[in-house]
């Protein structure tokens, strides 16, 4: 039995911006963006997390990076029960969006801000059209996803 709760993606450069993209023998140069996504499972539960690292001194992915990451971090702060998924998604946008990268965010890719985790690694509806309630688990996962360039997540699951 696989400890993963699905097959680890490793995408690097201009591969980062499709945001599941497929295995290949592509190396990995010096100060390129590297986009980590992985998740595992304990005793039937799945998790999923996200990271992205850029050493790199491209002004654009620093700060694309940062607004993915403030954006995450006001999506945490403010999920509260009774909100839904889309009010939270809104945040989350909104940092994005003032930022400058609005026309590349989750939401203009066709993404969800995150979905619900359980004993699937997507498990039940679809985020933005629930209504968030104690004990919900789901991923808070925003994205710059610039098609050809590079692609940014960063992903950790939440509990309310």
């Amino acid at each position: 039995m696989s400890l993963d709760s699905f097959s680890p993606m490793v995408l690097s450069g201009s591969r980062s911006w499709f945001f599941h993209n497929n295995p290949s023998n592509k190396k990995i140069k010096k100060d390129e963006l590297l986009l980590i996504d992985i998740g595992t499972k304990f005793e039937f539960y799945c998790a999923d997390a996200t990271r992205t690292w850029y050493s790199g001194n491209d002004s654009k992915i620093i700060r694309a990076i940062e607004a993915v990451d403030l954006s995450k971090k006001e999506a945490e702060k403010s999920s509260k029960i009774n909100m839904t998924g889309k009010q939270i998604s809104d945040i989350a946008l909104k940092i994005i969006d003032d930022l400058g990268f609005g026309q590349y965010s989750f939401r203009k890719t066709g993404l969800s801000l995150g979905h619900f985790v359980g004993l699937k690694v997507h498990d039940g509806t679809s985020f933005e059209n629930e209504t968030l309630k104690k004990n919900m688990v789901f991923t808070i996962e925003p994205g710059i996803y610039i098609p050809d360039k590079f692609g940014i997540r960063i992903e950790d699951i939440k509990i309310l």
